[in-house]
């Protein structure tokens, strides 16, 4: 960091095109750690695709959306509810096709207060979708919820 910081400081002097190159620079590192931290939607519709096998639909609407940041070994959590067309709605059911009870709450999930606080009562799935995973580690699943519009994502890598 102090490197950086030194080499940034010896551009800014250098000339007014080490200044840009230094504020274009803070730019591109500011932007990735936002994204780090903060990730975008298109994040939460990436890891769907990857551990369902399923593409997230287009008419897809977060509502909520939580993701830990990964630690060294790469472990990481991530869950999102998002809000479906009602085709979309019926084109998953029929992909996950795994009848759950209505009365059960949608199992698992890191974040589920979070989330519940987010979708306005408890997540109850009619119907369970399974995830790929590829190691022993990776824990997850999805879940369409009651209301008939909304679907809830979870995934764990430990």
């Amino acid at each position: 960091m102090a490197l950086a910081a030194y080499a940034c400081r010896w551009l800014w002097l250098k000339s007014p095109y080490g200044r840009m190159a230094c504020v274009v620079g803070i730019a591109v590192v500011g932007y990735q750690a936002w994204n780090a931290v903060f990730p975008p939607s298109s994040f939460y519709r990436d890891e769907f695709a990857l551990r369902t096998g399923i593409a997230a639909p287009p008419s897809a609407r977060f509502v909520f959306k939580h993701a830990s940041f990964p630690d060294l070994h790469g472990d990481y959590a991530a869950e999102c509810l998002f809000r479906v067309s009602k085709a979309d709605y019926a084109w998953l059911a029929r992909a996950a096709a795994i009848p759950a009870d209505g009365e059960k709450r949608s199992e698992y999930g890191l974040y589920r207060s979070q989330a519940e606080a987010a979708y306005g009562g408890v997540l109850r799935a009619v119907v369970r979708g399974q995830i790929r995973a590829r190691a022993g580690d990776q824990h997850g699943g999805w879940a369409l919820l009651d209301d008939g519009k909304t679907v809830h994502f979870w995934f764990v890598q430990t």
